[in-house]
Order: structure tokens, then sequence, then C-alpha cells
């Protein structure tokens, strides 16, 4: 099933509002990136939530049930590891768990040596969900990126890798505090390790 295309993507973010998203000064690649960042975030997001729902399941429902799948061995996935590995903050993950339960997806039981720790479960049900979705899902990814080469999205992949690795301190530094913008990466990034 082809997915929509939008000629035009709303996206919520402070930079946006302020009018930086209409910009188009020369020698600014850095700020286009980022704005098409989140227009391409916003888009697949939206569009991924729109195929998930067609199997009564939410993208951040979905997004713990394959959490689950990956994470349990056996002995079940407390809280907060769930909510470490999502794709993105869910601000409550205790409803989310919660209505999760009620469709009988998951089971959750206090754990016996810390009775403030609960691990969470995959149930057979929530498994088959999973299976319900992953096939067909990864269908319609493979048919989103199909406009692009092998090569292209393997590119795109690694320079993603490589816009988000945590070992690079300059990157990190970067939004960390205004009264160091417009330095060097470098020194930006010294400047907010330095006590």
């Amino acid at each position: 099933m082809p997915s929509p295309r939008f000629s035009k993507v709303t996206v919520e973010h402070p930079l946006l509002e302020t009018g930086l998203a209409e910009s188009r000064l020369p020698g600014e690649p850095e700020q286009e990136v980022f704005i098409n960042l989140l227009r391409s975030y916003d888009c697949l997001w939206s569009e991924q939530g729109r195929f998930i729902q067609h199997f009564g399941i939410t993208p951040q429902q979905y997004n713990v049930l394959n959490v689950l799948t990956l994470r349990d061995e056996g002995h079940g996935v407390a809280c907060q590891e769930i909510a470490e590995n999502l794709l993105n903050r869910v601000p409550d993950i205790t409803r989310l768990l919660d209505r999760l339960e009620q469709a009988g997806l998951i089971s959750r039981e206090r754990c016996c040596t810390d009775r403030r720790v609960v691990r969470t479960h995959l149930t057979d049900v929530g498994r088959a969900k999973v299976n319900e979705v992953r096939t067909p899902l990864l269908a319609a990814l493979k048919l989103r990126f199909g406009h692009m080469s092998e090569q292209e999205v393997s590119e795109l992949n690694r320079l993603l890798h490589k816009l988000r690795d945590p070992g690079c301190p300059a990157a990190r530094a970067a939004f960390a505090s205004p009264e160091h913008a417009g330095e060097s990466p470098a020194a930006a990034a010294v400047a907010n390790t330095t006590p």
C-alpha cells in the first residue's frame, strides 16, 4: 500500500516558530538539514501512525510491544528499561502500560526481590499483535523508501547514526547553552564541560 505524500507538513518546534523555517539564507546548510530532519520525522511518524492504527493500536503501543519482544528474556522488563528503549519519549509510560494490560497485550508483576520494581511481560496475545503488524510494516517501509537506492538508504542511515553519535562532545554541547552559540564546536564543548 503506497504511503501518502505531503506537500507541506506542520512541525511544532520552537526554532520553527521563530521563523527559521522560512529562512533560506546562503551559507546555512546546517539550519536547512535541521529543518528537513524535523519535517521528515513528522511526516514519517504521521504515516506510520495512520498505518499502525489499522491494527487497532497506536505507534507508541506498538513501540512498547516491540521493546518487550526484543528485551524480555523470560524475566520481564522493568518500566524504566522500557522507557529507555522507546523510539520517542512517552510522558506517562505507566498509563500506556495500563492500557496495554487492559487490552490483554501485556502482563505485569512485582519483582519478588524488590517490591518497588514492576516487571512487564508480553502475553501471547501481545506477541500475536507484534507478529500481525511486523510483516506488513516492514513491507510498507520498503515501499516508503523504494524511491531511494540501497546505497542511498545505507548512506542516510550512516549519516543519521553519525549525527546522533554520543561520543562527540561538540555535537552534544551544541544546544547546551545559548551563550556559547557561534563558537567553534570544540570551544563550545570545552566550555560546557568545565565547571
